[in-house]
């Protein structure tokens, strides 16, 4: 329901600073669960690298998280690291 409100607020806003451009693209793009036969596939791809560089450093921060709290763990259990509270 949350999804649904916030949709139609967004293309209340879109069709004013967009106009005909936006009904033209609302008419031709499925509003929230995609239509597989729209899709269409490209022979080429073109990207920015250093959004792609952006996207991985973002993506590390996640991979390295499990990591990070293992070490952090193992440091605590090596008495490395005083516990500063316990939660019950």
């Amino acid at each position: 329901m949350i999804f649904y409100l916030e949709i139609r607020h967004e293309e209340r806003e879109l069709a004013v600073d967009y106009g005909q451009g936006y009904k033209a693209y609302k008419s031709s793009v499925p509003q929230f669960i995609p239509k597989l036969r729209l899709w269409r596939d490209s022979p080429t791809l073109t990207v920015q690298l250093a959004t792609v560089r952006i996207t991985f450093l973002d993506s590390l921060l996640f991979l390295l998280a499990a990591p990070l709290a293992d070490g952090l763990e193992m440091l605590r259990r090596a008495d490395l690291l005083p516990v500063l509270f316990v939660l019950p």
